[in-house]
């Protein structure tokens, strides 16, 4: 995995409550500089009580018609969904949490696009419930906090920023799914484990694509590991 964007639990001194009945969404805008895949994302949390049910985190659209990092909000339905977090299992400290994005849900984010990345509890009440770690004194993140009861009606707050981290997917220490590999006119074979790569050969160069988990190349009887 490879760090999208993020603002440091080292920030937090405050934290904001989610359960049933009060607010159920709270999160961060962020940037997403060069296209990515949606890998997962981490909250910093810790329950008070026995809050039933389970967390997850929910990836927004950006509404443009708000400033970014004043009052910046999400817009429109969920674009991605992770999978549940039992909320019981979280522990009465803070801890960064995870939140996988997976199937379907691992989507594509556009190059140079703010996005708003929240997390999503429902159950409980004031006494057994979930708190979300936040900087309320000197929040320096460009973005800025925003959160809704419904998910729909949003508000946000300039001075105060999320602890949140955003991943994108990587496959064996590369960000991207293309290499360039210089084979000097020798015919190159790829072999890939779990799912079958393409070799395009352009002049002396082979053109890899659809790289998943590890993958050899085999060129002169010698193999590469990529």
């Amino acid at each position: 995995m490879a760090i999208i964007d993020s603002y440091s639990e080292d920030n937090q001194d405050a934290d904001f409550c989610l359960y049933s009945g009060s607010f159920n969404y709270m999160g961060q805008a962020f940037t997403n500089t060069n296209a990515s895949t949606l890998d997962s994302c981490k909250f910093y949390l810790k329950k008070q009580g026995s809050p039933p049910g389970n967390i997850t985190a929910k990836l927004y659209a950006y509404d443009d018609l708000f400033t970014y990092g004043v009052n910046g909000r999400p817009i429109g339905s969920v674009l991605a969904t992770s999978g549940n977090v039992v909320a019981d299992g979280l522990t009465t400290d803070f801890q960064l949490i995870t939140f996988d994005f997976t199937g379907a849900e691992r989507i594509t984010l556009t190059a140079s696009t703010y996005y708003v990345i929240q997390v999503n509890y429902e159950g409980g009440n004031a006494s057994n419930c979930l708190f979300v770690g936040i900087d309320e004194s000197d929040a320096s993140h460009s973005g800025n906090l925003s959160y809704s009861f419904n998910g729909t009606d949003w508000n946000s707050l300039s001075d105060r920023d999320a602890c949140f981290y955003v991943y994108e997917e990587t496959i064996v220490g590369i960000t991207r799914k293309t290499v360039m590999l210089t084979t000097k006119g020798a015919m190159s074979v790829l072999r890939s484990i779990g799912r079958r790569g393409t070799v395009e050969t352009i002049g002396k160069q082979s053109l890899l694509t659809n790289i998943t988990k590890k993958t050899i190349l085999k060129t002169k009887g010698k193999e590469t590991i990529l």
